[in-house]
């Protein structure tokens, strides 16, 4: 996917290991030299009301930053007061902690804590060359970085930094090729995730139909009964979950039961629930005895039932081999049946959605094992459940498999821009 680019005619050793050798004309600097580096004060004012955008890591979202997207601000008066640091218009931001090397350029004046350091520079750099070169700097930072605890980068760390520097107007002609092939990626990414939405929904179609409608898109239908489910095939029910298996809370433990993975049970939490499966990351391990019935079992299905964010109550994932055995945590419910592979998608269809949407409040996210057992579904014969079972495994396999490409392709967009930004600003490609 990389460009097929000109390189510069000579080239000189930069005498800095990560750099490499540079473009013979281009010159290598000591950032304190040539920028102000504004570090901000540790204290958070309590005031946060006024004009001046209070920004966090989490307002960083392209190459520039103007507005918090909490809304939080500073007056002058707090300013004044507390002898806070003002990011002057076209500083560099850079993180010097959390998401290491995070880099944006301020379109007006902004204030922050000591996540971020303020790079500031003059005649030597103009501010996107600046943003284009510390981006592609990140691993480097990360590996300048020290604390046991939190990596950390002082104001000596990036005054200490040598940098590339091409003349002004060759750092002019980077930028306006970086500022238009990081929009031709920008837009491809964006044409990619339209698709990866346009995919789950299919998904969900396909889901929907299967498990309320069936196959036949012939079968006779009749009224269910219920209004947000409306016609159902003939033959089918309606039952409660209650009558199809039990709906079993997760296991409470305190902190003094914790334990390492040599030594204790692996209890499945929300976080496990990713995608519809089972991801083993941050796990949690306990060495209190577990009664039998919180042992998950194969085709058990876990559930999301308590969660700070309303958006995350019942997302499921169905248990199969490498997490049978273990246990799960009091935020979480499984429904355990003997129809479970066919409950599994009507766990993820609006059927479910639907219902669970009813019993949630402004106040309390939480799906209880009696909400669950009354939820209303459609079911149909044993023989009918095994054939949309293996219909909607095919399906939505083949829908999976086109996503993953997709995600992959945007992954590899990503690398090809770090890779591009990494070459234009070090001049191991001339434009």
């Amino acid at each position: 996917m990389m460009l097929s680019l000109p390189k510069y005619d000579c080239y000189k050793d930069s005498g800095v290991d990560w750099l490499g050798e540079i473009p013979a004309h281009w010159q290598v600097k000591r950032l304190g030299f040539e920028a102000n580096t504004i570090v901000p004060m540790r204290d958070k004012p309590v005031d946060l009301s006024g004009d001046i955008p209070w920004i966090r890591i989490e307002d960083f979202d392209g190459k520039y930053i103007s507005s918090s997207k909490s809304g939080q601000g500073v007056s002058i008066n707090t300013v004044k007061k507390m002898n806070l640091k003002i990011y002057p218009k076209n500083t560099v931001l850079c993180s010097c902690s959390c998401s290491m090397g995070t880099t944006a350029i301020a379109k007006n004046p902004l204030i922050s804590n000591q996540t971020f350091i303020g790079i500031y520079p003059f005649k030597s750099f103009i501010s996107d060359y600046l943003y284009y070169l510390l981006n592609a700097s990140r691993n480097y930072l990360t590996q300048l970085s020290t604390g046991a605890i939190q990596q950390y980068l002082s104001k000596d760390d990036f005054r200490n930094l040598r940098l590339p520097t091409p003349p002004i107007e060759e750092q002019e002609r980077i930028v306006k090729f970086l500022d238009r092939k990081c929009e031709e990626v920008k837009k491809s990414i964006e044409l990619k995730q339209r698709l990866i939405a346009l995919l789950d929904e299919q998904k969900s179609i396909v889901i929907n139909q299967a498990v309320t409608k069936g196959l036949n898109p012939h079968a006779p239908m009749k009224d269910s009964g219920i209004d947000w489910l409306g016609d159902i095939p003939a033959h089918w029910e309606v039952k409660k979950l209650k009558y199809m298996g039990t709906a079993i809370i997760g296991l409470t433990y305190a902190p003094k039961d914790l334990t390492d993975e040599n030594n204790g049970t692996l209890v499945l939490r929300s976080s496990n629930i990713q995608n519809g499966k089972i991801c083993f990351k941050s796990n949690v391990f306990v060495k209190s005895k577990i009664p039998k019935h919180l042992i998950t079992k194969r085709h058990d299905i876990l559930i999301c039932s308590r969660n700070g964010s309303r958006e995350l109550i019942g997302k499921n994932a169905l248990i199969e081999e490498k997490s049978i055995g273990l246990s799960f945590g009091a935020f979480t419910t499984v429904f355990r049946s003997d129809f479970n592979p066919f409950l599994y998608y009507i766990f993820n269809s609006n059927i479910f959605k639907s219902q669970s949407g009813l019993f949630l409040t402004s106040t309390i996210n939480q799906l209880t094992t009696g909400t669950l057992n009354n939820f209303k579904i459609p079911i149909p014969p044993i023989e009918e459940q095994e054939k949309i079972v293996e219909y909607l495994e095919q399906k939505t396999a083949e829908i999976e498999e086109l996503k993953e490409k997709t995600l992959q392709q945007i992954e590899k967009l990503k690398e090809f821009k770090q890779i591009l930004i990494a070459e234009a600003v070090t001049g191991k490609i001339k434009v």
